[in-house]
């Protein structure tokens, strides 16, 4: 006949102790996980519309740049030629001067006007943002 004795862990107050004690187990709570994915959407929720703002503002701004290099280049076709383009298709389908081909709005992805203002430049009134 066998008995079987197992030791049970005394605390100091003379009570058995867990024997799955805290530093027996490992793993993640369930409160400590939705804990996490609380603050998780706290900060995507603070971030992501900011990202999206500061791509409209970059796309905007890179319009406006590519209307002032349109412009420059008219300057430059000017220095070069002695006379300002009739069109501005003769400056931005020139490869010389744009050889990936005319630029185009970043936002709506349409190339800008074709008609030169009286001063020899691109007339971007109409193509606002």
């Amino acid at each position: 006949m066998h008995i079987k004795c197992s030791v049970v862990p005394i605390n100091r107050k003379g009570v058995a102790k867990n024997v799955s004690d805290k530093k027996n187990r490992s793993g993640v709570t369930l409160i400590e996980l939705l804990i996490v994915v609380l603050i998780l959407a706290a900060l995507s929720a603070i971030a992501i519309p900011r990202i999206s703002q500061s791509a409209a503002k970059a796309n905007a701004r890179s319009c406006t740049t590519n209307i002032a290099i349109l412009n420059s280049t008219i300057e430059r076709y000017y220095v070069r030629n002695g006379i300002f383009p009739a069109k501005l298709k003769d400056v931005s389908e020139d490869t010389a001067y744009f050889p990936d081909g005319p630029p185009h709005c970043p936002i709506d992805n349409q190339e800008y006007p074709r008609d030169l203002t009286a001063n020899n430049r691109v007339d971007a009134s109409g193509h606002t943002h």
